[in-house]
């Protein structure tokens, strides 16, 4: 394919994704997962509640104000963008970069090339719910690692000096949102200063001096002006103390597992990916180059589609272009030594190729799923790769095929969500409108049939604005739905187990619980002072969730007897 038609099929399908996904804002509600959980931390954040886990709601509500805040199609927009501006911001400082440092020359249609492949890599953290820790830890990383490239290519001390000090600054925020993730990319970036300044003592000593005077900037700024640094470390402590025991994969063991699950994983479908690429040399080179590549991607397609366990993730399969990248970089450079790993250039290499995964650890779902929340960086690395490492010119149509490969893969699901939602632009549009917070979403019929339900019972016993309701994860958005205020909030049962404080919690006249809530909890809920479940009549009101689950969404209401107004 010719770069300008390269160049005009990326156009158009980054166009195509950004002006779709910005005019045709998700507005449908999410209920089941972390949406509603993630809106109450706000809310808490909000009247100074401190949490001990994340600072990321302090850092929402700070930022952002009331009037976003309390609203979650406002806050789903802020997410957009802040993390377009992660994208801006990336895409014109790292160009910089190639221009600058590196040792080949970007003709302006490959400059255009890049800029709109970042744009395409971005396009899989586009959209979602309400802004949260990853739209955050993506634009605290990025900054970072951007910091560190503009310092490589400046000459004048001043100005490394404050990109070292803005690094310093900026991991505090990092590390204040996600803590594991902040503190790795903080080292990584210090030990890929040692590298470059390894005969500098001077200098490292000065860069060292700056990242530390933009911690403690940061530290001081957040104590004065967003909480006391004291309390916020005790919660942490705290929490760090519970969540460690709770067997919810926020443990040190439990990351090292996902790691070493993670490599496990990936090392099943690397072979799988490399096998497809082997048939289809054999068919490249017995018909047609073209063949040979449609070939392998429809292969791609159907193991895609029939490889369930584990199941492939987006960014394994971009991390595959990288591996047929270094495949040929050996077979054009024979003369490659095991000592030039340990050079600034290649250790840089290796970093941006691990980033995603380095930003990504910290949580206790898929480590290949949340790696597309961080995946800008793979951009910057397969531009230096097609182009610094000498293979642009003998290997230009093989680097083509990576180009068009790459577009598919990142396409496909973005494509499929606007071709879903076009299918369903003459639905009809239910919303839930007895309550401010969520009548500008919509909802599904199962959802609306929940919330009236829910509603009307809890009407009968005399519900209001303001009212207290406890649940767990899976009712945090009717909590929303109905403006009411949550006794206390706890992602999953055990984490009201664990809690030191539960005894003081608001006592509500609502409860909604599922089986599973009951049967970790029921025991501690009859020692809190709220009467249950003797003072409480009991209801199944079913549950208005259509994704399968290996687990009952079915939900149980518990209504306070002595607030019954009518017969």
């Amino acid at each position: 394919m010719k770069k300008a038609h390269l160049i005009y099929l990326l156009s158009i399908v980054v166009l195509i994704i950004y002006a779709f996904k910005l005019t045709q804002f998700n507005k449908n509600l999410d209920s089941i997962y972390d949406e509603g959980f993630l809106f109450l931390k706000i809310q808490a954040a909000s009247q100074g509640i401190i949490e001990g886990g994340s600072q990321w709601a302090m850092f929402v509500d700070t930022f952002f104000g009331s009037r976003i805040s309390g609203n979650i199609l406002y806050l789903r927009i802020a997410g957009y963008f802040v993390h377009l501006t992660s994208i801006l911001l990336f895409a014109f400082i790292s160009l910089r970069y190639l221009k600058r440092k590196c040792d080949f020359a970007l003709e302006i249609n490959e400059k255009i090339e890049y800029l709109l492949f970042v744009m395409l890599f971005g396009t899989l953290a586009l959209g979602g719910i309400v802004i949260s820790y990853n739209a955050l830890q993506e634009f605290f990383l990025i900054s970072m690692l951007l910091s560190f490239l503009d310092s490589t290519i400046s000459k004048n001390k001043k100005n490394i000096f404050a990109e070292y000090y803005l690094i310093g600054f900026l991991s505090f925020f990092a590390i204040m949102t996600i803590l594991p993730s902040g503190i790795l990319v903080l080292c990584c970036l210090i030990l890929l200063m040692l590298q470059y300044y390894i005969k500098d003592i001077k200098m490292i000593i000065s860069n060292l001096i700056f990242v530390f005077i933009g911690f403690l900037t940061a530290t001081v700024l957040f104590h004065f002006f967003i909480a006391d640094i004291g309390d916020v470390f005790v919660a942490m402590k705290h929490t760090a103390n519970n969540i460690t025991k709770l067997n919810r994969g926020y443990d040190p063991l439990s990351f090292l597992l996902k790691i070493i699950f993670y490599f496990r994983d990936y090392y099943i479908h690397i072979s799988v990916l490399i096998g497809l690429s082997v048939i289809s040399y054999f068919v490249m080179h017995y018909t047609k180059k073209i063949v040979g590549f449609m070939f392998f991607l429809l292969s791609l397609v159907l193991v895609v589609l029939y490889l369930r366990k584990p199941l492939i993730e987006t960014t394994t399969l971009l991390s595959f272009s990288f591996i047929v990248l270094f495949f040929l970089l050996n077979v054009k450079n024979k003369s490659f030594k095991i000592k030039e790993i340990f050079n600034f250039e290649t250790l840089l290499l290796i970093f941006l190729f691990f980033y995603p995964l380095i930003s990504s650890i910290g949580t206790n779902v898929s480590l290949a799923g949340k790696m597309s929340k961080f995946i800008l960086p793979w951009s910057l690395l397969l531009f230096i790769m097609m182009n610094k490492l000498k293979i642009k010119d003998e290997y230009h149509e093989y680097t083509s095929y990576i180009k068009i490969y790459l577009i598919v893969i990142i396409a496909f699901l973005p494509f499929r969500s606007i071709y879903s939602s076009v299918s369903h632009l003459k639905t009809e549009k239910l919303v839930f409108d007895k309550q401010k917070p969520i009548s500008n979403m919509i909802i599904t019929s199962k959802q609306k049939e929940y919330f009236d339900k829910v509603y009307d019972i809890m009407s009968v016993y005399d519900y209001k604005k303001g009212d207290v309701i406890f649940s767990t994860q899976l009712d945090h958005m009717t909590i929303v739905a109905f403006d009411a205020i949550p006794a206390g909030l706890f992602f999953q049962p055990m984490d009201y187990n664990a809690d030191g404080n539960k005894l003081s919690l608001p006592k509500p006249d609502y409860l909604l619980l599922t089986e599973f809530d009951l049967k970790l909890i029921s025991e501690n809920l009859k020692m809190q002072n709220w009467g249950f479940p003797e003072q409480f009549d009991t209801f199944f009101v079913g549950t208005p969730e259509v994704i399968k689950t290996s687990y009952s969404t079915t939900r149980i209401l518990y209504c306070r007897r002595s607030k019954l107004t009518k017969p």
